[in-house]
């Protein structure tokens, strides 16, 4: 073997190496495909609005032995998946790990109530399912094992709003962060461990921290709010006639995403 092969096939073992630090834990979804599927193509006109992106993504076969990784601008790839990301957290969604990249591409240019009716319709149609034994195995929320099958058990039952303040304070409890209520110590928070962070785990807590943005919002008891508000709920100002199963399904799917935060 040449040494040029050599030297070929070692940048290339580098950049797959590199690529496979980036994924979650092992997540048999679109996003690790992104890295490292076989067969992943995206077609042109990915993007919205003013973006009007258009990436192509050529198909990798690892099965052939000599062959050069093409070039990805994975940067550019991750830019976008932050705006879209960030532009589904403000309708007060985190990160949906088990929908695929396309999903996401179409949910952001809907109407705030087409999003929620994709995500109720998404939930009923077994995802909910898929995403409470997540929940529940996750050894680092056995401390609110007895809590989260309460509060499954009582969406299920249709009794969905005693859920709601309780996901809330999993929710920040999941954080570990004791001054996570103040918004200075909480956008603090949130800048540092997205500057530390890198590939998914920086675009979750992008997402994460566009969340809290809206559900931690300072709650005025005169004002109506569109999503749940922390401090409206927590101290006793906000009206539970008034409270949605999808606010409900919002928070299952933070604490899904919280979870995955290391």
């Amino acid at each position: 073997m040449s040494n040029d092969n050599r030297e070929e096939r070692g940048k290339t073992a580098k950049a797959i190496d590199l690529s496979l630090e980036m994924l979650p834990a092992l997540e048999e979804s679109i996003w690790a495909k992104l890295l490292t599927g076989t067969a992943i193509e995206i077609p042109k006109g990915f993007g919205i609005g003013p973006l009007d992106l258009s990436i192509e993504l050529p198909k990798i076969d690892l099965s052939v032995r000599d062959f050069k990784l093409p070039e990805i601008d994975f940067e550019h790839t991750y830019r976008t998946m932050e705006k879209h990301l960030q532009q589904l957290a403000l309708r007060c969604w985190s990160l949906p790990w088990h929908l695929g990249i396309l999903d996401l591409e179409e949910l952001v240019t809907k109407k705030p109530e087409e999003i929620d009716a994709f995500f109720e319709e998404y939930f009923e149609d077994g995802g909910l399912a898929t995403l409470r034994k997540d929940i529940v195995d996750d050894k680092r929320l056995s401390k609110w094992d007895l809590l989260l099958e309460q509060c499954f058990k009582n969406y299920g039952s249709g009794d969905f709003q005693i859920c709601i303040p309780s996901l809330i304070m999993v929710l920040e409890g999941s954080f570990n962060y004791t001054s996570f209520f103040s918004e200075g110590h909480r956008k603090d928070f949130f800048r540092k461990h997205i500057e530390a962070a890198a590939g998914f785990q920086k675009l979750t807590w992008v997402s994460l921290c566009s969340f809290c943005d809206v559900v931690f919002m300072p709650g005025n008891p005169r004002r109506t709010t569109d999503y749940p508000n922390r401090h409206k709920i927590m101290h006793g100002l906000d009206d539970p006639s008034k409270w949605r199963k999808v606010d409900c399904l919002r928070l299952f799917q933070a604490l899904d995403s919280t979870r995955r935060l290391r």
